[in-house]
């Protein structure tokens, strides 16, 4: 369903054409998304509060990843590189986790393992996030950015970046 939310962003903002296949992916995605939250339910089921919740957390989520989407085509349409959207998108993560958490169970307290095992994972996640984002300067350009129309874009390396 996100997608259904960057395509209308997409269509309303920036000017992007509705075409037909576009318009029927959207009405097919529309009534999948019907039949998977049971269209032959019977009329006389009784909506209680934690479906309503379900539904309220899957409708938030939904606009969300959608906007986010849509801000990460944004990004890159201006010229953003590829290896900074994703060192943000993993800088905001672990925050945000930390924040629903929080609100969800009041407290902030990890169980006893979790502090035993979680170093090894830290660093092997550090080590992966350092070696993707050297090697995604390797990657062709996307797309031309608002200061280069020809899509070409002077960028230095993420080893550089790192070790200045």
């Amino acid at each position: 369903m996100n997608f259904i939310v960057t395509v209308l962003l997409v269509v309303a903002l920036l000017g992007e054409s509705l075409t037909p296949s576009k318009t029927a992916g959207l009405v097919l995605a529309l009534l999948a998304t019907w039949l998977l939250l049971g269209a032959g339910a019977t009329a006389d089921r009784r909506a209680d509060d934690a479906r309503n919740r379900s539904f309220a957390q899957v409708a938030v989520a939904t606009l969300a990843f959608g906007a986010a989407n849509f801000f990460h085509t944004i990004g890159l349409r201006h010229g953003t590189i590829p290896e900074t959207l994703a060192v943000a998108q993993g800088a905001m993560f672990a925050p945000l986790a930390t924040v629903v958490v929080y609100f969800t169970d009041r407290k902030l307290r990890p169980p006893l393992g979790t502090l035993k095992y979680s170093g090894t994972p830290a660093i092997i996640l550090v080590g992966a996030t350092i070696f993707f984002t050297s090697r995604c300067s390797d990657w062709p350009s996307h797309g031309a950015g608002a200061d280069h129309p020809d899509g070409i874009r002077d960028r230095r390396p993420a080893r550089d970046i790192y070790s200045s």
